[in-house]
This record gives structure tokens, C-alpha cells and sequence, in this order.
């Protein structure tokens, strides 16, 4: 912050209207305010205190003592300061309570207190506590941090030299907005140890699954189950040798059934030959010898029969084993859900030849040459907080000077490349766009820096806390910018535009439908297309839906009935049951992009 002018009225030991011009000083290095004690050098720095903050600077003064006792009681008390910050400029008057000439007839009156607060586009503030509250929005500090570290009045840097560790990182970590990340910090471990203990019961419970399979030795597959046994297999080859075990005892119990089959044919035979060997004497050795082969055959029938049994309790295990198995199964479904989403999305890229498809159709007649590159490029998107050192530090591409949403062209290891400050995270981020074979070998550069890869279901996470709209969800060929709240990015002003007509008609008699934001009471989590009801009536439907990371809770956006309003409740059905939320806003997470 740099004051460019104060002035003051009838304030402290100055009777008159006093203005102390900054600018004259020039705009560069520090203020030098000297002079003896008593001369006023205080006054200057309760002033511009006052102005912004409305209390003194020390702790020693009262609001009530800054009408100066010099002046006369026709002379208003009044402090104006002209400050700039961050290039933009500011201006700030007050006025404490105190007693003036009545206007009319003799005597006074009480002046009551007043702010009033200009902004760089001329908007004025005059409500004490929101000119309070806009004033620490735009310096970043209180009035208290403000004394020590920007007007150092008489004594005072000692004060801050010897100021506990705790006030002076409180005053550092206002200054440096570095409370986010300490705080993001700490929400992280709590994150990862919640996950190390699940995954842990979850080993825990596939290993108990797996240490109930039981094969023969002289099985193909008993070298197999003994690896799943030791946890030398993954948990899906675990499954796919369940269902080879189901498949080896079926073909075996077949096998057994059709020998029995076989043997008792056999018996049938035999039993007609010892039937004709009673009328033959000479058949009694045979039928002696067949007696013995009978008794034979009826062993290994028993031998059998019971290899049979064997094999049906084998049965009965495996049935319980494949019951076991989906319970597995059912453990991995969210692993499953993720990846399905992530194929989901992958698909977005059909998108490329519908919108080359509706340019073609709409520039026709127009002296234009439409070309599709899309084959020719690739994109890697860099996000988060160190994503500007990253791309400087580790692949050598200036890119500071960008501000966001600023795109430029230039060369890098020979290659013409595009880079922008944009993304879709809600974070400050970098996109790149070259060749394929470009952005591959890029790719591996990042992965050798310890970059961390993310796939396109974490991105839809990130843009869906911060608010940002995906196409096919909160923007379709039905869902139009005024109905999701988007109004402010359609320039109504222009001549003409494909739907113009169609949007000024929304936007003037308003819509039937509108985004609104859900936050669920329970964890339950909505998807794309659930229904959304209000005392049992149906009144929209979810177009996207996540337990967020950021803020703990699963929130959702849905199009719903226009008059539905903020904080009604509702109820989402989720499957067979039906979960209450509350009617919010819709962007869950402030971003934080760099301006």
C-alpha cells in the first residue's frame, strides 16, 4: 500500500484543513516522516490509521480525542486518504462522533460517525462494517498486523523484533497467505492414514478369502494356489483361479459320474452271463472268476462312489469359495466404478468431430477455410502451486510473465509449441500443446521430476469443487448458459450470434429449469441422471455428483425446477432409497488461480 494524498480536517493538533501530497516525495523507496517529539509525526500515522482501519495507531488514544481542541465549531472533523495498492487506487474519508455548529439557531449538535470507501471503478461503500471488511480484503492484514509491520510508529520495531514466535508467524503467514498449505497439509496426512487403514482391513479380509482354497497336489493349478496362499498373486488372478478350481472339480465330478456309468453297465453284462452259466456246467469256472470280478467292479464302484462324495463336498466348498469371491468382487467395485468413469471420459474426444461437424455446417457461405489439426497436437495440463517452477525449473520454458487465461506461441527444443495459464482445477496451472511426439517426450521429463500424473476423474473432481461447467453435464444442447448461470459470459451487446434470440427470451421471461448446487446430509453419492424430488414430487435430475475432497461432503449439482430456491431441502434417490440435502451454491471450493 502507497498513500498518495491525506488529508485532515480539525483533526488531532491540526485546527484547519491540512493535506500532506505523497506524490510530491515520488513513488519509489520509503517515507521519511522526522521531526522533534510533539511535532506530530504520530498524528500522521494515527490519521492514515484511522482512515483505514477507524482506531489509532497506539493503544494509548481514544477515537473520541482526534477533534482537535483548536479548532472552531463551524470546522468539520474529517480524515481522507488517497492510497494505491496493486496499481489500482483507493480512496477512504471518516469522520469520528463529535459536537458542531447547529445549522439552524445557535448552539451544537451531535455529528454522528461516517466512512465512506471509493473504489477503482468509482462504486462507493458508506456501511461501517462492509468498508471494514473490503478494507482487510484488500491490504490482507488487520489493523493490529498493519501497525507493526507497515507504520512503525516510536518504539514500536522493538516491539516486533521481540514479539513472541507464535504473534510474528501469525503476522508473517497473513502476509505471505501461507496458512493454506499448512493447513492442506495436515487435511493430507489425516487422508492418507484414514487410507492406509482401510486398505489394510481390506488385505486383511481378501487374504482370509483366499487361505479357505484347497486343491489336490497332483492338480495343474496347485502351484498357483499356493502363491495366492503366500500373497504372490494380485487379488483379480486370486478370482480368475477360484473359477479354474470350480471348472477343474466340475469336469472331474463328470468324469467320475460317467465311470460309475460304465461300471455299472459292466455289472448288467455280468449279471446276464452268470445268469446263463447256472445252466451250463462248464460255465462254472467263469462264473466263478466273473463273481470274483463282480466283487471287483463293486469295489471300485464304492471306491468311486465315494470319490463321488468327495468331489460333491469339494463342490459345496467351491460354491462357497465363488460366494466369497463376489464379496471380493463387490469390495473392488469402486476400484471397477473409477476405471468405467475413467473410459467414460476418455470418450470425450468424439466430441472433436461434433463440434468440426457444426463449424462446417454454420461457415458455410462465409470466406472461410476450415481445416480440422486435431491429429497434429497433443496437451499436457501442469496444475497446482508449483506448477510455474516446475515448467521453468525442470523443462526450461519462460512462462511468469503469463498472466491467466494468456496464451502465447513460441519454440522449445526446437519444436513450435502454444502455452497458456489456464486449466480446469480450480488451481494455478499451465497447458502445453505440440506435437505428440513432443508432448511424450515432455511427459517423461515431468515423470523424472516427480511430477504427479492424475487421470480425467480426478480433473472432474477438481473443476466440479470449483464450479466449472463440463459439456454433456452442466452445458448441453439443452441445458443453455442462462439456465446454468452463466449469463455474465454472453455479450448480449453484439450485433448478432447463432441463439441470440433464443438466449434474450430466456434471459427476459426467465427459464423453466436452472443449476442448482446440492449439499447431501449423509455420504451417499450421487450420480449423473439420479432423480431429484421435493415432497415427493419429481423436480430435476443430477448432472454431476462426487464426496468431495476439499470440503468433506457429498455435494452434487442438478437441473431442477426454476423455483426452487436456496436452502430448500430435497430429497436424491440413490438406487431404491432416497437421501435428504439442502439447496446451495454451486461452486463447493474458491479456486485459486493466479490474476
Amino acid at each position: 500500500m502507497r498513500p498518495i494524498k491525506l488529508t485532515v480536517s480539525a483533526f488531532g493538533p491540526y485546527a484547519g484543513k491540512t493535506e500532506f501530497d505523497f506524490d510530491k516525495l515520488g513513488t519509489g523507496g520509503l517515507y521519511l516522516i522526522t521531526g522533534d517529539t510533539g511535532a506530530g509525526k504520530t498524528t500522521i500515522f494515527d490519521a492514515i490509521t484511522y482512515a483505514l482501519y477507524g482506531d489509532p495507531s497506539g493503544n494509548n488514544r481514544e477515537v473520541s480525542m482526534f477533534r482537535s481542541k483548536y479548532a472552531s465549531d463551524e470546522t468539520p472533523t474529517f480524515v481522507k486518504l488517497i492510497f494505491n495498492y496493486k496499481g489500482k487506487k483507493y480512496t477512504i474519508k471518516r469522520n469520528p462522533e463529535y459536537e458542531r455548529a447547529a445549522q439552524r439557531g445557535s448552539g451544537l449538535t451531535k455529528q454522528t460517525a461516517a466512512v465512506e470507501l471509493i473504489l477503482p471503478d468509482g462504486k462507493p461503500i458508506t456501511k461501517t462494517r462492509e468498508v471494514d471488511k473490503e478494507i482487510n480484503n484488500i491490504i490482507g492484514i488487520n489493523r493490529d498486523q498493519f501497525c507493526q509491520i507497515a507504520m512503525i510508529a516510536q518504539g514500536d520495531f522493538l516491539k516486533l523484533l521481540i514479539a513472541p514466535t507464535k504473534d510474528r508467524i501469525e503476522i508473517f503467514r497473513h502476509i505471505f497467505k501461507t496458512k493454506l498449505y499448512s493447513d492442506l497439509q495436515s487435511r493430507l496426512k489425516s487422508e492418507a492414514s484414514a487410507l492406509d487403514n482401510s486398505c489394510s482391513k481390506i488385505k486383511q479380509s481378501i487374504s482370509q478369502y483366499i487361505s479357505g482354497i484347497s486343491c489336490d497336489d497332483s492338480s495343474l493349478l496347485s502351484t498357483e494356489v499356493t502363491k495366492a496362499k503366500n500373497s504372490e498373486l494380485p487379488t483379480d488372478e486370486c478370482i480368475e483361479l477360484i473359477e479354474k478350481l470350480i471348472l477343474e472339480d466340475i469336469a472331474a465330478e463328470e468324469k467320475t459320474a460317467d465311470s460309475i456309468s460304465e461300471i455299472e453297465k459292466q455289472l448288467d453284462v455280468l449279471k446276464i452271463n452268470i445268469e446263463r452259466g447256472e445252466n451250463y456246467l462248464k460255465a462254472k469256472s467263469a462264473f466263478e472268476q466273473n463273481e470274483i470280478k463282480i466283487s471287483r467292479l463293486t469295489e471300485d464302484k464304492l471306491s468311486l462312489t465315494k470319490a463321488l462324495e468327495d468331489e460333491q463336498k469339494k463342490t459345496s466348498l467351491q460354491e462357497k469359495l465363488t460366494k466369497d469371491s463376489a464379496t471380493i468382487e463387490s469390495q473392488l467395485s469402486e476400484y471397477d466404478e473409477l476405471s468405467q468413469k475413467e473410459s467414460a471420459f476418455k470418450n470425450n474426444a468424439a466430441n472433436i468431430e461434433k463440434d468440426y461437424q457444426w463449424l462446417k455446417k454454420h461457415t458455410a457461405g462465409f470466406d472461410v477455410k476450415l481445416v480440422n489439426d486435431s491429429e497434429k497436437y497433443g496437451q499436457l495440463a501442469i496444475q497446482g502451486p508449483e506448477a510455474e517452477k516446475i515448467i521453468q525449473d525442470k523443462l526450461g520454458i519462460p512462462c511468469s510473465d503469463l498472466k491467466f487465461y494468456e496464451v502465447k506461441k513460441t519454440q522449445h527444443e526446437g519444436e513450435d509449441i502454444i502455452i497458456s495459464r489456464t486449466g480446469y482445477t480450480g488451481e494455478d496451472g499451465f497447458e502445453l500443446y505440440g506435437a505428440p511426439a513432443y508432448i511424450v517426450k515432455i511427459w517423461d521429463k515431468l515423470m523424472e521430476a516427480g511430477v504427479t500424473p492424475c487421470g480425467l476423474g480426478c480433473r472432474d473432481t477438481l473443476r466440479f469443487e470449483a464450479g466449472m461447467p463440463l459439456y454433456g453435464h452442466e452445458l448441453s444442447e439443452t441445458i443453455t448458459p442462462v439456465m446454468a448461470g452463466l449469463s455474465m459470459f454472453v455479450k448480449f451487446d453484439k450485433e448478432d450470434f447463432l441463439g441470440k434470440a433464443a438466449l434474450l427470451k430466456q434471459k427476459t421471461e426467465g427459464v423453466t429449469k436452472r443449476l442448482r448446487g446440492l449439499w447431501l446430509d449423509d455420504n451417499a453419492i450421487p450420480r449423473n441422471g439420479y432423480k431429484v424430488f421435493k415432497d415427493g414430487k419429481e423436480i430435476g435430475e443430477i448432472t454431476t455428483g462426487y464426496k468431495l475432497i476439499s470440503v468433506e461432503k457429498s455435494c452434487a449439482v442438478a437441473l431442477v425446477d426454476a423455483d426452487i430456491k436456496m436452502e430448500d431441502r430435497v430429497e436424491i434417490q440413490i438406487r431404491k432409497k432416497f437421501f435428504p440435502a439442502t439447496v446451495g451454491k454451486k461452486k463447493f471450493y474458491d479456486p485459486h488461480y493466479v490474476k
